[in-house]
């Protein structure tokens, strides 16, 4: 599920994780825009709310197949309109008030 991690939620997940070490500088993905209830989740895919990825109206309207990724090692499945080549693109982010972009795609 961590290695790599293609999907945006897991990438924005991952990268607030704390780090031990003191000179960590990596970037942060700061996800934006509104939480969706538990209890009336929205159309289409439940993250497409706050995705720094969302390609419009299929993710807001469609509900992303589970598909296997292809090269994992644990039958690792993913739910996500994204093919695979635009989920290991860096994420554009906004790290402090600056546009940078997340490395930690690979």
């Amino acid at each position: 599920m961590f290695e790599p991690p293609y999907h945006p939620y897991t990438r924005a997940l991952l990268s607030s994780t704390p780090s031990t070490d003191p000179t960590d500088d990596a970037p942060r993905i700061h996800l934006e825009g509104d939480v969706p209830s538990p209890r009336n989740p929205p159309s289409g895919c439940n993250f497409h709310t706050r995705c720094p990825q969302k390609i419009g109206d299929v993710c807001e309207c469609d509900d992303p197949p589970l598909e296997r990724v292809e090269d994992s090692r644990d039958d690792h499945q993913i739910a996500c309109h994204l093919d695979e080549t635009a989920m290991e693109l860096d994420i554009d982010v906004q790290v402090d008030g600056d546009d940078t972009e997340n490395s930690s795609a690979s």
